[in-house]
């Protein structure tokens, strides 16, 4: 018989998978969450294993982080790093050089284009 890792554990693990593929993308707890429709102190509890998702919230995260549920549930394979085009990179530098006002507001116009 397989042996499985004990539910505290698989939570522990996967929320590390939250945690390491949303700060790989530059994201925050609050914009993941938005994104997602949870609460940020939610998806704190998702990360620390405190908490477990139901399966239609991790497959919301996995889109969210452009991941699929599989890569995102398979705790023995290391998340990579997004892979951006050019056209993000372009971007990426352009919001970075903005005032932090400016930035704001740029995020918050990708935001809803993205939408």
């Amino acid at each position: 018989m397989p042996t499985h890792k004990h539910s505290p554990d698989l939570l522990i693990a996967v929320g590390e998978r939250i945690q390491t593929a949303r700060v790989t993308r530059g994201l925050t707890q609050a914009a993941l969450a938005e994104a997602v429709g949870i609460e940020p102190v939610t998806l704190s509890r998702y990360e620390t294993g405190a908490r477990g998702a139901s399966i239609t919230t991790l497959a919301l995260l996995a889109q969210a982080l452009g991941l699929t549920l599989a890569n995102l549930m398979d705790v023995d394979v290391p998340i990579s790093a997004p892979d951006r085009g050019p056209e993000a990179e372009e971007v990426a530098f352009i919001v970075n050089r903005l005032a932090p006002e400016r930035r704001d507001l740029a995020v918050r116009l990708v935001r809803e284009l993205a939408r």
